[in-house]
């Protein structure tokens, strides 16, 4: 309630806090010497227990038909943005992935349950966690990072001078091993070892001061902002002599991530939670988001992963909402068909669901497909529809068709194939994408064959690739107005396939990166654009895939996979 809002607080050290709360087990300690670093934020894994119990409970309540169980997740989402005020970006961090899991896990409740609320109750519930009642914006930065940082420089180093040899690696061997005593002594050796090569007090806090003015820069500026172009002073350290830093200053950019992905979350969730009441009410679905105004919403919710459109005059796009087959552009030769989706489930969100890494820098390759096009537009020569051609004549003189290229693939020289799809730009602008995307080198021949048909799997997705492509088939004049859409796609395609593969190449925990899925006019579809910064129809879902999928909900899909069941079974009925 705004006007008597609850605030969650916990005091850090057994000596500051009352002994009702102690006797819990759920107090910070702060260890000995008593340091914010070496702090036990166990009552974290404690709520993590309870969001456990609030998601059974609510499971419960909506077997029955009870509309509380909407409500219960609700109260999680308030618990835990509370938590998400706390100045540590352990907690910080905590408070916004719960807040992520507790919508997500809400949708997931509606998934499963198409008729929960009626039209009237579900108004009532988007008003629940409209921006003004969540205040995701008001969340700050984890500013108590810097103090237990310098906390920590005041406790090893000699003011003015350098490491202090009487503490320096007895104390930081202590936060270390967090408990570990048969671990303690080779610490102590390890950093007494270093001692000598460590920057002195005042580089040491001047860098963290650096650090944190860039976090703090970073946190109160747009996603697009000219300053992420620039490295992060957390990643330009030199650890071996600032080795206090790399060990126990925690690299913040994932909460970052956390943070805008939570923004797509909560302006997701208003719009499909107001779409299924619309349904409910008007028993069709609406044919754009703004008939959601004003019954629902006040206002339609932009997309947060928009880039800002032109950099004198700020454009802002909605969240996407579309229906399939409904709503989707086939071109003129092609039946109308179910949407094809390919849901990536790894990610910290599923926690034990992690691959490995994807370094991809969909910004930077965004920006030479620009500068490629850009080339083709400003040639006075048809040069791009020469370009086009000369790549996909040699598919159809092959016989290549939408039926027929995996095969044909699979018989062929996938590497041969692969290097013959590259539309080669103008001038100077030609770029090498796989070079620039860090595409392994030591890639088998199978590898270089998935590659290929993961690239035309897409492309005869594209409808302004089958539009072009017909039109060389049946030797048709190719204007540049359709050659440049047709080369943009491909650049497009070859750009996902590529990391598309590397997912593969680190699978999760459970099996295969991915699956796919079709999905019918039967559900709507609710996504923001993802790292890429385009909108595609959600063809690519996931974490850091080309698009943000909020409804159908990724963990609804996550489990009809692993169930063996379709997807989104109970709308089906």
């Amino acid at each position: 309630n705004p006007s008597n809002p609850h605030i969650f607080a916990l005091p850090y050290g057994l000596a500051n806090t009352p002994p009702a709360i102690a006797q819990t087990g759920l107090a910070v300690e702060l260890g000995d010497p008593p340091l914010l670093v070496n702090g036990d934020f166990s009552y974290l894994d404690a709520l993590d227990e309870l969001f456990a119990l609030v998601s059974i409970d609510a499971a419960r309540l909506a077997e029955d038909s009870d509309p509380e169980a909407a409500y219960k997740l609700i109260q999680w989402i308030r618990l835990a943005r509370m938590v998400a005020d706390q100045p540590l970006s352990i907690e910080k961090g905590w408070g916004i992935r719960s807040m992520r899991l507790g919508v997500m896990r809400l949708l997931d409740l509606f998934a499963l349950n198409p008729k929960l609320m009626t039209e009237r109750e579900i108004v009532r519930l988007v008003r629940e966690i409209k921006e003004s009642e969540i205040r995701v914006e008001r969340i700050g930065p984890p500013y108590a990072d810097r103090l237990a940082m310098e906390e920590l420089v005041a406790a090893t180093y000699i003011e003015r001078r350098g490491p202090n040899p009487s503490t320096f690696g007895p104390v930081l061997a202590t936060v270390s091993t967090e408990g570990r005593s048969l671990d303690l002594f080779g610490e102590v050796a390890f950093f007494q070892q270093v001692a000598e090569q460590q920057a002195n007090w005042f580089d040491t806090t001047e860098t963290i001061e650096a650090i944190y003015n860039d976090w703090e820069r970073r946190w109160a500026v747009p996603h697009y902002d000219r300053i992420w172009t620039q490295q992060m002073e957390r990643r330009l350290i030199d650890p071996a002599r600032f080795v206090l830093i790399e060990e126990f200053s925690p690299d913040l950019y994932p909460i970052f991530e956390d943070r805008l992905a939570l923004r797509a979350d909560m302006a997701g969730a208003r719009m499909a939670l107001s779409t299924i009441g619309y349904r409910q009410g008007k028993g069709v679905w609406p044919s754009d988001l703004a008939a959601l105004r004003p019954t629902f919403v006040d206002n339609i919710d932009i997309d947060p992963y928009h880039d800002g459109g032109d950099r004198f005059i700020k454009q802002f796009d909605i969240i996407n909402y579309f229906v399939p087959i409904r709503d989707q552009k086939f071109a003129e030769r092609v039946d109308p068909h179910p949407h094809p989706m390919r849901v990536f489930r790894a990610g910290n969100i599923f926690g034990n669901l992690d691959s490995a890494p994807i370094e991809f820098d969909f910004a930077m390759l965004d920006d030479a497909i620009d500068l490629i096009i850009a080339a083709f537009e400003e040639s006075r020569r048809n040069t791009a529809s020469e370009a086009f051609a000369a790549v996909v004549e040699p598919l159809v003189e092959a016989g290549f068709t939408r039926s027929n290229y995996k095969a044909k693939i699979r018989n062929g020289d996938a590497r041969k194939i692969l290097a013959g799809m590259s539309p080669k730009a103008p001038g100077s602008q030609n770029q090498n994408l796989a070079e620039m995307a860090g595409l392994p080198s030591e890639l088998t021949d199978e590898d270089y064959e998935d590659l290929a048909i993961e690239e035309l799997r897409l492309l005869f997705e594209s409808a302004d690739f089958v539009h072009a492509f017909g039109l060389v088939r049946r030797g048709d004049r190719i204007r540049k107005e359709d050659a440049i859409p047709a080369i943009r796609a491909m650049l497009e395609a070859s750009i996902q396939s590529m990391n598309n593969l590397i997912r593969r190449l680190a699978p999760s925990s459970f099996g295969p990166d991915h699956f796919d899925i079709e999905l019918s006019d039967n559900v709507f579809v609710i996504f923001a654009r993802g790292t890429d910064r385009r909108a595609d129809w959600a063809r690519e879902v996931g974490p850091q895939a080309a698009d943000y999928l909020v409804w159908p909900p990724v963990l609804t899909l996550l489990r009809s996979e692993l169930r063996e069941e379709p997807p989104m079974a109970a709308w089906d009925d």
